[in-house]
C-alpha cells in the first residue's frame, strides 16, 4: 500500500504519487503525504489540470505591477485547504537565507471525501521541517517520515523570475493581491500565487492530477528570522521509537489491497477489516501503488508479535518503506488520529488499525513470533477477490453513505465479500490463486 494521498495526509495509500523526475516535489501535508509540484523554472507546466479552473479567483483585468520580491524570511499563520478538508492552527516559518522551511498544523477531518468530524480528542498535530539536505515529518509525536530525498525548496522564488505570469488583481481571503502563476493557461499552470502590496504571499495553490490544494497565509506576518525552534528535529526521529509493552503472539486477520497477481506481503501495509474500511471508503476502487493500479483484495491469516513498533508507509512492488523500523510489526489507528498514533491502543472500536510488516521482522524459519527472533508470519492467504466484483459497488455505496466513524455498515459488507462466494448474498467469489 502506498501512503500519497492527495494530502495526503495522509493514508496508507495516495492514488498517483509517481514523481516525475523533471519537476521538484516537496511534501506538504504527509496526507498530503501530500506531494506537490514545484516546478523548475523550465517546467512550469502540467499537462494533468484540465479539470481544474483558477481557485484564487475571481478574477479582474487590471495592469501587471513590478513582479513581487517576497522577503526571504518570515513566519505567519498558515493552514491549507483540499478535496473539502481544511486544516486549523498552523504556523508557515520560512528561512529561505538557510535553506530551511518548517510548519505545523492541526486537523480533525478525515480527507480525501466529504469531511467527518473525527471523534472527540483525536485530532492530529502535524510538524515538518525541510533544510537543504533532508525533511522531517511527525504526527502526534511520531516520527513519520524521516525522508533524505524531499528536502527544501523555495517554494515562492519562481514568482520573482521572468518567466512567471500575471493574472490580475483579486481579493482572496478579504485580502486585496495580485495573482502570479506559472502559465498563462489554467490547464497547464502548475503554480498560482497571490501577493498583497507589501509582498507578503496571501494564499498559493499547487495543480495537478485534475487536484488543487491551497495554502493560505494569515497576517500577522512576522519578518525576519522564524524562531529557531520550529527547525529542530524532533526526539522520535532518527531512531526505531519505543515499542508497545506485554508483546505476545497473537492473531490477526489482515486485509491488503493490491495489484493484480502481487499477492507478496512482506515489507507491505496491511489493515484489520475496519482499518482496511476506512482506507478502501477515503481511498476509492481507483488507488494505485507507485503507478500500479490496486485490482484485488486479499484476506490473510498471520501471527503477529503484540509488541508493536511505530506504523512505516510502505509502497510499491517491490516495496520501499519509510519509517524508522524495519523489524518490529509497525501499528497506528487508520490515519493516526490518536494519541501516538494509536500505535497501543485498542483501535477496534473506531478507526480500526493499520499494520506494517517489516520484511526483516517475517518468521521464515517455521517458529512463531517471540519479538525477538521475528515478529510475524503467514498462516495462509484465505481469500483473493477482484475490485470489479459486483458486491464492491455496494460496499462503496455505503462508505458513501457513512456520516461518523467508525464505518459500520462498510465494514459488515467487506466481511460479507470475503465470507461468501455468492454475488447475490453480498459475496464475491475467489480469484483461482493456488
Amino acid at each position: 500500500m502506498v501512503v500519497c494521498l492527495w494530502l495526503g495526509a495522509l493514508l496508507r495509500t495516495v492514488p498517483g504519487a509517481v514523481v516525475p523526475a523533471a519537476s521538484r516535489f516537496e511534501t506538504i501535508g504527509e496526507g498530503l503525504s501530500y506531494v506537490l509540484p514545484f516546478p523548475t523554472p523550465n517546467h512550469w507546466t502540467s499537462t494533468s489540470n484540465q479539470a481544474v479552473p483558477w481557485v484564487l479567483g475571481p478574477l479582474r483585468a487590471g495592469p501587471a505591477p513590478p513582479k513581487p520580491q517576497l522577503p526571504t524570511q518570515w513566519s505567519a499563520p498558515f493552514s491549507f485547504s483540499e478535496a473539502g478538508f481544511k486544516s486549523n492552527n498552523g504556523r508557515f516559518n520560512q528561512d529561505g537565507v538557510n535553506q530551511r522551511y518548517a510548519y505545523s498544523f492541526v486537523d480533525n477531518t478525515l480527507p480525501g471525501r466529504t469531511p467527518i468530524p473525527v471523534p472527540v480528542g483525536t485530532e492530529q498535530t502535524w510538524a515538518m521541517m525541510a533544510n537543504a539536505t533532508v525533511s522531517t515529518t511527525t504526527v502526534n509525536d511520531v516520527c513519520r517520515i524521516p525522508s533524505p530525498t524531499a528536502h527544501f525548496v523555495d517554494l515562492f522564488g519562481w514568482v520573482s523570475e521572468p518567466a512567471s505570469v500575471y493574472l490580475g488583481p483579486t481579493t482572496y481571503e478579504g485580502r486585496a493581491c495580485d495573482v502570479w502563476a506559472t502559465s498563462s493557461d489554467p490547464k497547464t499552470a502548475a503554480v498560482e500565487l497571490c501577493v498583497d502590496a507589501q509582498n507578503n504571499p496571501v494564499g498559493m495553490v499547487t495543480r495537478g492530477h485534475g487536484e488543487a490544494t491551497t495554502l493560505s497565509f494569515g497576517l500577522p506576518l512576522t519578518r525576519g528570522p522564524p524562531p529557531e525552534s520550529a527547525f529542530q528535529v524532533p526526539s522520535t526521529c532518527g531512531h526505531p521509537g519505543p515499542t508497545c509493552e506485554n508483546g505476545a503472539n497473537v492473531p490477526l486477520e489482515a486485509v491488503v489491497f493490491h495489484p493484480t497477481h502481487q499477492l507478496d506481503i512482506a515489507g507491505q501495509d496491511v489493515a484489520d477489516r475496519l482499518g482496511d474500511t476506512m482506507f478502501l471508503c477515503l481511498a476509492g476502487p481507483n488507488a494505485s501503488s507507485a503507478g500500479q493500479q490496486y485490482t484485488e483484495i486479499s484476506l490473510w491469516d498471520l501471527e503477529v508479535w503484540s509488541g508493536f513498533g511505530q506504523y512505516s508507509l510502505c509502497n510499491g512492488y517491490p516495496p520501499t518503506c519509510m519509517g524508522n523500523d524495519n523489524f518490529n510489526v509497525g501499528k497506528e489507528a487508520s490515519t493516526g488520529f490518536k494519541p501516538g498514533c494509536g500505535q497501543c491502543t485498542d483501535n477496534s472500536g473506531d478507526f480500526g488499525s493499520w499494520y506494517s510488516l517489516a520484511a526483516k521482522g517475517e518468521c521464515t524459519s517455521g517458529g512463531p513470533p517471540d519479538g525477538k527472533h521475528c515478529t510475524w508470519r503467514r498462516i495462509r492467504r484465505r481469500k483473493t477477490v477482484s475490485v470489479l466484483c459486483p458486491s464492491f459497488a455496494g460496499f462503496f455505496a455505503k462508505c458513501a453513505a457513512e456520516t461518523a466513524i467508525p464505518f459500520t455498515a462498510a465494514s459488515a459488507s467487506l466481511g460479507q465479500i470475503f465470507a461468501s462466494e455468492t454475488v447475490a448474498d453480498g459475496g464475491c467469489p475467489a480469484l483461482p490463486y493456488p
